[in-house]
């Protein structure tokens, strides 16, 4: 069974066609980095897959599953950007509320495993000394990391993180990539990032989007991929390093080089 099968996907927003013809498939425990401009779909793709957008046309299915009948399956990561800093709850609270479902419950009663379940993940992630502290007092990697934490409460099959290292720190880049390393062998990941250089070691394979979506099932992005996703020449990361360097705009007289790494 594949970890994620998505076939033909179509989403609008009113009438901007935000994603195309999407088809994508991916095996258990696989890893798989997105990029692409922004604007181009990637945080609508992701918040597809975990069930928070209607498509329009195609399907999705996750372990076989549609996303409205996951029940715990999946992990999501959202944007730092998108998570409000001064809302009064720490960071225990925080991870605890990944258990909930629906709309959440002010006065909801954790059980006795859910603590230390919470209890563990704290732990694995290097940041139960602080399990009191309000989220708005976090460093952003700290604040990343109870993110994740939240995300992996109901023990998911699947991980999908949107942006995981924006804006923060190169040593909590490296934890963050490190920790979802280490988490792959028990689980499929799903990230989006600018920053593929930093990751692009760690990943299976890589995959281009910019309304529609161009995956190799490789590490490295072929030039024509690149350019049919960005519009124009841009540098070309593979394995952690820059494997080949591409001219100028045509409209500047440029022509295309090729510099690849020995």
């Amino acid at each position: 069974m594949k970890a994620l099968e998505i076939k033909n996907l179509c989403v609008k927003y009113g009438n901007n066609q935000v994603l195309e013809n999407i088809d994508l498939e991916i095996e258990d425990k696989h890893f798989l980095g997105i990029i692409g401009p922004n604007g181009g779909g990637k945080s609508t793709l992701l918040k597809t897959i975990v069930g928070l957008i209607d498509y329009n046309k195609g399907s999705v299915k996750i372990y076989g599953k549609k996303p409205a009948n996951l029940n715990g399956i999946l992990g999501y990561v959202p944007q730092v950007s998108q998570f409000d800093k001064d809302f009064p709850i720490n960071v225990e609270e925080v991870i605890l509320s990944g258990v909930l479902k629906g709309k959440l419950k002010i006065f909801k009663k954790y059980t006795s495993k859910n603590y230390k379940r919470a209890e563990k993940i704290m732990k694995k992630l290097d940041i139960y000394n602080f399990k009191k502290r309000q989220i708005g007092q976090l460093s952003g990697g700290q604040l990343q990391k109870v993110l994740l934490g939240r995300a992996l409460m109901t023990e998911p099959k699947m991980l999908l993180l949107d942006e995981p290292t924006a804006s923060i720190d190169s040593s909590s880049t490296t934890q963050i990539y490190e920790l979802l390393n280490e988490l792959n062998k028990e689980m499929t990941i799903i990230i989006v990032s600018h920053n593929m250089e930093a990751v692009a070691s760690y990943l299976d394979s890589v995959a281009c989007l910019n309304k529609r979506l161009y995956h190799h099932h490789e590490k490295q992005l072929d030039s024509e991929t690149v350019k049919n996703v960005y519009g124009c020449p841009v540098d070309l990361v593979a394995h952690g390093i820059p494997h080949r360097v591409l001219g100028d705009h045509p409209e500047h007289g440029g022509e295309e080089v090729d510099r690849s790494s020995n």
